[in-house]
């Protein structure tokens, strides 16, 4: 128990013990649900990580040719132009987090793992 509680409740005159606490999880307005399929970063100057999140795919082609059906419809494709089509790192989102964070961060994410391990087999 916190001194300031303990002052408050033995002020009441009574003294609470507290054994459980309950969280209200809660989204903000901004909250946002964004799909990453990697990750980089590492340590700060200030003794954060710094997380910077990412989705991974191969980039478009400059362009691409089609074959034209007698009914005017798109055919098969005939033609890409591209020398070579480079892999894409979209950053979505970074995060700073200090390291006892980035630790409970990673057990759980490691818990999770686990579960669906099981789940799977």
């Amino acid at each position: 128990m916190t001194k300031a509680k303990q002052e408050l409740t033995e002020a009441k005159g009574e003294l609470i013990e507290e054994k459980e606490i309950k969280f209200i999880h809660k989204r903000s307005d901004d909250y946002k649900l964004i799909y990453a399929n990697g990750v980089f970063g590492g340590p700060t100057p200030r003794g954060e990580i710094v997380c910077h999140f990412f989705v991974e795919a191969f980039d478009i082609p400059e362009s691409q040719t089609f074959e034209l059906t007698k009914e005017g419809k798109i055919g098969k494709q005939i033609k890409t132009e591209a020398e070579k089509v480079p892999v894409t790192r979209e950053l979505k989102v970074g995060i700073v987090l200090r390291p006892d964070v980035a630790e409970n961060v990673a057990n759980w994410l490691i818990e999770k793992v686990k579960k669906l391990k099981v789940a799977e087999s």
